[in-house]
């Protein structure tokens, strides 16, 4: 007796349920009732269908410490601090902001479309090129267009 047909002879009434297949990937089963209604479990399947590898926090991280480095450098630049300077707290609070602002955007976003992979909402080569379009345009809007830009900043 498989799982699902023991769960069919769990419900009140057996004879009116049938089991059928489910469309959504990463579940299995849906419980049709003859009367009409339909009544679907979420039982996972042991192994990820869709490719879900887990989590990526720590990319879009990464990504995030870069553009945020670029706008806290540039941030403060423009505030006129220079080197040596002593930071108000203004400008601490600025560059910190900048800092870690795009990190927590970056892995808020990652971790909303990863659910969305893991549900069966989404496919991963939808998650990666989503992803790899917002790290893209995060560091175009913060002036890096090539890896000359981060340098230059960094001399």
């Amino acid at each position: 007796m498989t799982r699902s047909s023991q769960m069919i002879e769990s419900l009140p009434n057996p004879e009116r349920f049938r089991e059928a297949r489910s469309s959504q990937p990463g579940y299995t089963r849906t419980l049709i009732d003859v009367a009409g209604g339909t009544r679907m479990t979420r039982e996972k399947n042991s192994q990820n269908d869709n490719g879900s590898r887990g989590d990526d926090s720590h990319i879009w991280g990464t990504v995030g410490v870069v553009v945020g480095g670029v706008l806290a450098f540039k941030g403060l630049s423009a505030m006129g601090v220079r080197e040596n300077e002593d930071l108000t707290l203004v400008e601490i609070t600025t560059a910190v902001a900048l800092l870690f602002g795009p990190v927590y955007v970056l892995t808020t976003a990652g971790k909303h479309l990863r659910k969305d992979v893991e549900v069966g909402k989404s496919t991963n080569a939808t998650y990666w090129t989503t992803m790899a379009g917002l790290s893209v345009s995060a560091l175009t809007l913060a002036g890096v267009t090539s890896i000359d830009d981060l340098i230059g900043l960094i001399k």
